[in-house]
């Protein structure tokens, strides 16, 4: 969880659960080659990365990436950058930013699903009424934009204002179950993201309210 490919990694964890034979191919592919396709969309890593030394990226991270999930997201990743490179380092920011858009054609691209609808964006937040609406199902896959400080605001050893900026949509995360309210002043919601297991939080409905930036909703064929 230390390099920032939280957008990279919701795609990936849903693709794996999906179809773990094309993203092993895909994988394999990608090593031997240096590129790679998700069904038409090719996934081609500058040079820069693909001669990069997993090694040396691997000492200075705090929590450890292994090597073919770092070779995949990373790949996706600096694919889709048109200016600037990811290099697949933990001192990456901007580099790694992943658009809802972009996490919306990587699941189209795919091949499974008969509907995507990104109602997702880096604007304005969503809203708790629009979260209670959301249920994963055996066919369906949600991925939420968020704030990470919806997270580190059930974490009470720290204030979350010391570790994440505000007012910005910065993290990736995929729904497990129902959003709810277990009180009409907070909100719970069953979820996975980049670095962990999954995880059950809740968090007073204010902090979800500003931290709540819509969702990514993929319906299998």
């Amino acid at each position: 969880g230390s390099l920032n490919l939280c957008g990279p990694a919701a795609f990936l964890h849903v693709w794996v659960k999906r179809d773990p034979v094309a993203v092993a191919r895909f994988g394999a592919t990608l090593f031997d080659t240096g590129e790679a396709k998700i069904g038409n969309l090719s996934i081609e890593p500058g040079s820069d990365l693909r001669n990069q030394d997993y090694a040396t990226v691997k000492g200075r991270m705090t929590y450890v990436c292994p090597p073919a999930d770092w070779m995949i997201m990373s790949s996706i990743r600096d694919s889709e950058n048109a200016i600037v490179d990811f290099e697949g380092t933990p001192e990456e920011d901007f580099a790694g930013m992943t658009t809802p858009e972009e996490v919306t054609d990587w699941l189209k691209s795919t091949g499974l699903y008969k509907s995507v609808s990104n109602e997702a964006n880096w604007v304005s937040t969503k809203g708790t009424s629009h979260a209670l609406g959301l249920v994963p199902t055996a066919k369906r896959d949600i991925i939420m934009l968020v704030n990470a400080h919806v997270l580190a605001g059930s974490n009470k050893k720290k204030d979350p204002d010391e570790i994440f900026g505000k007012h910005f949509p910065n993290h990736f995360i995929v729904l497990y179950g129902p959003v709810t309210q277990p009180k009409s002043s907070e909100v719970s919601f069953n979820i996975w993201t980049w670095g962990d297991p999954p995880a059950s939080y809740t968090v007073k409905k204010s902090i979800f309210e500003a931290n709540y930036y819509g969702a990514i909703i993929a319906d299998l064929r």
